[in-house]
């Protein structure tokens, strides 16, 4: 592209031929005219050629930064489309040249048909020029470019070298917080080898107790296994058949006394349930059948007297909502009675002031009358040509403020010695016209005319309400008239045959609920009764066994027997005992890691407290290991961080002085193409001048 702006140039020179912006005269011939509209094509042309150019520039950047990011499907398909669009510039780039070599040519066949050489030879310098300009701002173009290209490129490296090093302080930083923590678990696993106070040590000799404590547990459990499965069925069946016949009249024992003190209390409660029923009953006696058929009538009296009292609660509802209606009415006829009086009072008023300003507008319709005196009580004529009319004020104390005659419409007239005032004072002349609100004669009469008008249609409006209210007030009245005078009776009594209904309703099902309780407690006294009998019956039975046998043992063998069952229970206590302090203790340990370690539990795994001691010398050796790999790796971050470095380092010293070469170069160039355009304009110049003569 960069050579076709060449070329253009060329042939610009070649062609000797020039064009002009400037403004000619009217006069100018038909073909000079021509030249100038071609001229603006050619400049239009020239102008897209140009973007063209960028266009394409543009799109071809785009697309080789879409083949740089096409990794994923979804960019592949960007790049794709932006080859298209690559395509579509280049395209373009074809038609604006070709457009601008068209209008080059005409602009070239409508200067030479001018005949002037004059013209054609300045036209072919300007020409030329503006050739050299094209090529000019096309090199600076590419340059700046070049130049973006180069800033991006350098912020680009920059930044991707400030972002490794970021991320190599991070991975600096963890491997040393992992160095810390490493460091310190070694100290903690050394420490329960060395110092018995540690957390660690702490732990481990807990452990050892409880190791001890369930050894102990072990022999206890062992022991009572020995009893239970060798040494006590030695002593045969009468033993224990023995013990078991005394253990069995001691349940006995206990369970009659359970079923007397339960027939006791199922008793007492039962004369208080009676007496809560013949309460209820007044004394009479009623079956549980007949107590089920009152509640169920009960009920159904109760719901009618509720049905009935709310119709009649929403009769009279009805009744009160029509007696406020009424009222409401009446208030709104007796508003509009008051109303249509003050209307018709006023009415009055208005039909002289409305004849008034009619007979004041049928004499002088550009007229003024003054529509508001103020706060003077006074009115001034607005008629006279003057802004003012003085009066003599006599008395500014009185209701209304009294004036003198006659009137005076300029300070001149007044009399000598007069004395005028801002306000109202007595003996001396005030302005009374100043507060007035003057209007024409005609708007006077429009106000006064629609005043009389609205008026006439409230009082219209308000007679018309009147007579809707008295109708509907008629209407309110009959409704009453059909309503019973009893009607508050009415209610009163549907409501106390409700309560008594509700009343009764209650009563039969407390009866109902207090035979229920009755017929249950009498069957709980016919239960504890039989559990009394039972037991009693298991007593003589437990009693007769320990009888029997107790002639076929011998006090020796039993003691034996008893001593035995004494030391399963001894030990059975100590078992529990001793579990309990091994809960304790393992809540120890709990709290201890809770407060310290970082060890996991693998670090005091084992079977019993040699193991762990094992296991905690082999942490050891690993966690030696560990650090070792840590500190070699944060060494060789640091190397590579101080690598990176430097790296940012280099590259900022080769741009920068990149960039300062491109800069003085566009600089450079710039500066040539202002002074071809100062050229450029002088030679257009001669050629308007050649034109116009």
């Amino acid at each position: 592209m960069k050579n076709f702006g060449k070329l253009v140039v060329g042939g610009l020179m070649f062609a000797s031929l020039g064009i002009t912006t400037s403004c000619v005269d009217d006069e100018v011939s038909e073909e000079v005219k021509a030249i100038y509209q071609n001229q603006a094509a050619f400049l239009a042309a020239q102008t897209s050629l140009v973007q063209a150019e960028a266009d394409l520039e543009a799109a071809k950047v785009t697309f080789q930064q879409l083949l740089n990011q096409a990794q994923e499907a979804q960019n592949a398909a960007d790049a794709a489309q932006n080859a298209l669009a690559v395509l579509n510039a280049e395209n373009a780039l074809e038609l604006a040249r070709e457009e601008h070599l068209k209008a080059l040519l005409q602009l070239k066949l409508e200067v030479q048909a001018t005949k002037s050489e004059e013209a054609e030879k300045y036209l072919g310098k300007y020409l030329a020029e503006t050739g050299i300009i094209i090529g000019l701002e096309s090199d600076v173009a590419t340059q700046k470019r070049d130049l973006a290209k180069l800033n991006a490129a350098v912020l680009d490296g920059v930044f991707d070298k400030d972002e490794a090093i970021a991320l190599k302080n991070i991975e600096i930083a963890q491997l040393e917080s992992k160095l810390a923590e490493d460091e310190s678990k070694l100290a903690l696993l050394q420490a329960v080898l060395s110092e018995p106070a540690s957390v660690g040590a702490q732990v481990i000799a807990i452990q050892k107790e409880i190791d001890e404590l369930k050894a102990a547990n072990k022999e206890r459990n062992s022991r009572i296994n020995e009893i239970t499965s060798t040494e006590l069925p030695e002593f045969g069946d009468n033993v224990t058949a023995y013990q078991q016949a005394k253990t069995d009249v001691e349940a006995e024992k206990r369970a009659i006394q359970a079923s007397e003190v339960a027939l006791a209390d199922a008793n007492k409660a039962l004369m208080e349930a009676t007496t809560e029923l013949n309460v209820l009953t007044g004394g009479a006696t009623i079956s549980y059948e007949q107590a089920l058929l009152n509640k169920t009538n009960a009920e159904t009296t109760k719901e009618e007297k509720e049905e009935a009292f709310n119709e009649v609660s929403s009769l009279a509802a009805d009744y009160s909502d029509l007696i406020n209606e009424i009222a409401t009415v009446s208030a709104r006829i007796t508003q509009n009675n008051v109303l249509i009086t003050d209307i018709e009072s006023n009415l009055s008023v208005l039909e002289a002031d409305y004849n008034v300003k009619k007979s004041l507008f049928d004499a002088n319709p550009s007229g003024k009358t003054v529509s508001d005196i103020g706060a003077d009580e006074k009115a001034g004529n607005p008629n006279d040509n003057s802004t003012v009319t003085y009066r003599l004020v006599l008395n500014a104390n009185s209701n209304p403020i009294s004036y003198g005659n006659p009137a005076y419409f300029s300070a001149a007239d007044l009399p000598p010695a007069a004395i005028i005032t801002a306000t109202p004072t007595s003996g001396r002349y005030f302005n009374v016209e100043a507060d007035d609100v003057v209007v024409t004669n005609s708007v006077a009469f429009d106000n006064a005319q629609a005043a009389l008008v609205n008026a006439q249609t409230d009082l219209s409006n308000a007679k018309a309400n009147l007579a809707k209210d008295e109708t509907e007030l008629t209407e309110l009245r009959e409704k009453e008239a059909e309503f019973d005078t009893t009607l508050t009776t009415q209610v009163e009594n549907a409501r106390s045959e409700r309560d008594a209904a509700v009343t009764a309703f209650e009563l039969a099902g407390n009866i109902v609920t207090q035979l229920e309780a009755i017929t249950a407690l009498e069957n709980t006294i016919i239960t504890s009764e039989r559990n009394l009998e039972e037991a009693k019956q298991k007593l003589q039975t437990a009693e007769s066994e320990v009888t029997r046998l107790s002639a076929l043992v011998n006090d020796t063998m039993l003691a034996e027997y008893v001593a035995l069952l004494d030391r399963i229970d001894t030990l059975t206590l100590e078992v529990d005992l001793d579990q309990k302090v091994i809960s304790d203790l393992q809540g120890d340990i709990a709290y201890f890691e809770g407060l310290q370690l970082e060890l996991e539990a693998s670090n005091y795994s084992g079977s019993d407290y040699e193991e762990r001691m094992e296991q905690i010398a082999n942490e050891i050796k690993d966690q030696e290991v560990t650090i070792v790999a840590t500190t070699k790796n944060i060494a060789s971050a640091k190397n590579e961080l101080q690598n990176l470095e430097q790296d940012k380092v280099n590259l900022e010293e080769t741009r920068v002085a990149d960039i300062a070469d491109l800069e003085a170069l566009i600089q450079k160039t710039e500066a040539e193409i202002t002074q071809r355009k100062v050229l450029a304009e002088q030679f257009k110049s001669l050629m308007e001048e050649a034109l116009a003569s």
